[in-house]
């Protein structure tokens, strides 16, 4: 007898037809669910003798205990809790259970074996003891069984069941593993259970990207930064989150509720970009412009002053002007005449010349150098090339970096480094 699941009768029906109160049922089964349970609950109910045997017995059999994905319009009955509770009972109560051991071969079809007084009936093939393998559910795959009644031959095949259900280095006893999990299906869950396991099935492919090791650059000492000691947990993934995004998106929104540390987030961030030796600018709100500058000047208010920020804060209301102040920020062109307005130097046409009168010096001295070193030997005038070259450097290093010009004094150490350094520009040079 041909049994499908389709067009060629179910196994279920077979089953239904077969069981009887003094029936002896023996199962061999690659997986086991609830919902297998659940379609011959009544017969079941009445056994007296049932060994069930599983072939598999691994993480993916345990998943499949709950319901199979084909199983989803059982599962959205809500009834799981009550039916684990119900086999939780039946195994305790009327079942032998064990699974085979890993070291051995797994048998290659399943089989439900069901011992009359008068006669005995096996199917055999694919299906499994699940509710989709009983033909309970409908499915997409093609499932083919032989429904046996030949006495010599179902004689011999519980004879080859009993074989391997004997034999204590193939199988193992799971029964009171197998009632643990039913029970823990059948207990009463936490609410927030549901809320981590929605997070978890929408966010699931990307949990691997989000790696510290694989986002931040670990030599620039990020960590060891007070801002990021100062963070909670959730916090610090939502830095490595929104660093992530700036990385692969050029952009990130970071959008926590209020009282949640936004701020410092984006503190920790920031901090991270001036490791990298980038530049940060913070467009804020006029209102809020203070909020960001106390964390870059020395002041007791400033819970950071340790990891010295070094960002420019505007006021986004400014991005539209050209001239003029944004707080501290003298946009770069007007830097002079605005001095100049500060002084009180009224009038624009004095001021504009005065501006002009710092390119006089350059000039001057452009010209007298033109005409001294016209004539002298090439020493002289990369002496005095190195001499100039020098001194830009060193005005372009204190005007870049702030603690080139901190110190009120320089020290001895200091000193020797620079006259070094001269002279491995000329040694440099003159090669």
């Amino acid at each position: 007898m041909l049994i499908d699941n389709k067009n060629h009768g179910k196994v279920i029906t077979e089953l239904k037809k077969s069981l009887g109160t003094s029936s002896k049922f023996a199962v061999l089964s690659g997986m086991f669910s609830i919902y297998g349970y659940s379609a011959l609950k009544k017969e079941l109910g009445s056994l007296a003798d049932v060994r069930l045997l599983l072939s598999k017995w691994d993480d993916a059999s345990l998943h499949t205990i709950a319901g199979t994905p084909q199983e989803t319009r059982l599962k959205n009955k809500l009834e799981q809790s009550r039916i684990a509770k119900e086999c939780a009972a039946w195994v305790k109560k009327n079942t032998q259970t064990k699974a085979m051991t890993g070291q051995m071969a797994f048998p290659p079809h399943n089989m439900f074996h069901v011992s009359n007084p008068d006669d005995a009936f096996v199917i055999q093939g694919a299906s499994h003891f699940t509710g989709t393998g009983l033909g309970e559910v409908k499915s997409d795959s093609f499932e083919i069984n032989m429904g046996i009644s030949d006495t010599e031959t179902t004689k011999q095949l519980l004879q080859w069941f009993d074989t391997i259900w004997n034999d204590g280095k193939a199988t193992q006893n799971i029964k009171d593993e197998l009632i643990a999990h039913l029970e823990y299906l059948a207990s009463e869950k936490p609410a927030n259970l549901v809320y981590f396991i929605t997070l978890y099935n929408i966010f699931k492919d990307y949990l691997e990207d989000i790696d510290e090791e694989s986002i931040i650059r670990s030599k620039t000492g990020f960590k060891d930064t007070v801002v990021w000691n100062k963070l909670y947990k959730f916090q610090c993934d939502g830095v490595m989150g929104a660093i992530d995004k700036l990385e692969k998106y050029n952009g990130c929104i970071i959008a926590d509720s209020v009282g949640l540390g936004k701020t410092f987030e984006a503190l920790a961030v920031i901090k991270y970009y001036e490791l990298r030796n980038d530049r940060v600018l913070v467009l804020a709100p006029k209102k809020l412009r203070e909020n960001w500058t106390v964390y870059t000047i020395n002041d007791k208010r400033n819970l950071l002053a340790t990891d010295r920020f070094n960002y420019d804060v505007l006021n986004h209301t400014d991005l539209s002007r050209d001239k003029g102040k944004s707080g501290e920020i003298i946009p770069e062109g007007f830097a002079t005449i605005a001095n100049f307005k500060d002084s009180g130097i009224a009038k624009r046409k004095r001021r504009i010349l005065l501006s002009a009168s710092f390119a006089i010096p350059v000039l001057c001295a452009a010209i007298l150098s033109y005409f001294f070193l016209r004539d002298q030997s090439e020493i002289w005038k990369m002496a005095a090339l190195i001499v100039t070259a020098g001194l830009l450097t060193v005005a372009s290093i204190e005007d870049m970096i702030r603690e080139a010009h901190e110190k009120t004094q320089d020290s001895r150490i200091s000193i020797l480094f620079f006259v070094g350094g001269f002279a491995l520009f000329t040694f440099v040079a003159s090669i």
